[in-house]
């Protein structure tokens, strides 16, 4: 997210674009961490999945119309993807640290 501050901030619609896809293709968590986030959330795992995905789709999104240079798509994109990750970390963030420390 912050590569697609500084595009906002630089006005480079390519640097958005290059930062949404970033979020959007961040790295698979290892099965291991997978099994012990499972094992902490339980029944939310599900929930957790969807907000997940919710993420990934707007950061495709957004990375889609910084490319087409949709500027004002792109800064109502970009408010939208910020919710949705506050959401999740508001959500789990605190829980899983302590769990995994």
């Amino acid at each position: 997210m912050g590569r697609v501050s500084r595009g906002l901030w630089l006005e480079n619609l390519d640097t958005v674009a290059a930062g949404a896809d970033g979020v959007a293709n961040h790295p698979r968590v290892p099965p291991e961490e997978f099994q012990r986030i499972s094992g902490i959330l339980g029944q939310e795992m599900s929930r957790f999945g969807v907000m997940d995905m919710e993420v990934h789709d707007l950061a495709v999104r957004l990375a889609d119309e910084a490319r087409a240079g949709d500027l004002e798509a792109v800064l109502s994109t970009d408010g939208e993807l910020r919710r949705a990750c506050v959401a999740c970390h508001t959500a789990y963030r605190a829980r899983l640290r302590e769990a995994i420390r």
